[in-house]
């Protein structure tokens, strides 16, 4: 099994509905954020080896995956392209005002504080401050980081490995994409902001299950 989908766009975007949408059409599992945070040490390891330029085995890190969204795409999409030469590559996108209120509502009152303890929480640090720079509130700077790394990413690839999505343009544009059947079911709505607390509690859970056993 290899990466067949790349989601090079940011999170917040739509990217974990999109993650969850792949794996409805057969482009799954999904390689996620939550991936890099509850990974082994070996994988943190090789995150950490990312961030700082050195090597890392993407095969290994992404074993068992077909797609990979949110910021592992997102920080990583040249690196994954050319590693992959026959994935096709999404960039979610969305309004940048409303992106950027639901990026610092997330980093600033909702996702962080509730990982305060964990260990790990290095780690997702250091990816989004490589992500969004060291002031998580600065409208100008981060409206100026999204636009550039959106920009960036049509640039770099042609139009017939990209496709530029808004996930409420639901099914049709990413199943002609990617060549598949359109589901029966709704498309996937997921980490909405009227639906954080209840996820976030889930995600809690799960880390203090990994933590007590000594996984993170």
């Amino acid at each position: 099994m290899t990466l067949s989908v790349i989601c090079a766009g940011y999170a917040r975007t739509g990217t974990t509905s999109l993650g969850n949408a792949l794996e409805q059409i057969g482009c799954g599992p999904c390689y996620t954020m939550g991936h890099v945070g509850i990974g082994s040490p070996w994988q943190t390891a090789q995150w950490e080896a990312a961030l700082e330029g050195r090597e890392v085995d993407w095969d290994r890190v992404f074993e068992g995956h077909r797609s990979v969204a949110a910021l592992a795409g997102t920080l990583f999409y040249r690196q994954l392209a050319e590693k992959y030469p026959d994935a096709k590559v999404i960039l979610t996108v969305r309004d940048p005002e409303a992106w950027f209120d639901s990026t610092t509502a997330m980093l600033g009152s909702s996702l962080l504080p509730a990982l305060e303890e964990f260990p790990f929480r290095h780690l997702l640090m250091k990816v989004y401050r490589a992500a969004y720079g060291e002031r998580f509130d600065d409208h100008d700077a981060l409206i100026a980081t999204f636009h550039k790394h959106n920009a960036e990413v049509k640039e770099y690839f042609s139009s017939d490995r990209l496709l530029v999505f808004d996930v409420r343009q639901g099914w049709g544009p990413l199943c002609e994409f990617l060549g598949v059947t359109v589901p029966e079911t709704p498309f996937p709505r997921t980490w909405a902001r009227d639906v954080w607390d209840k996820d976030l509690s889930t995600m809690r859970a799960r880390f203090e299950k990994l933590y007590v056993s000594g996984w993170v």
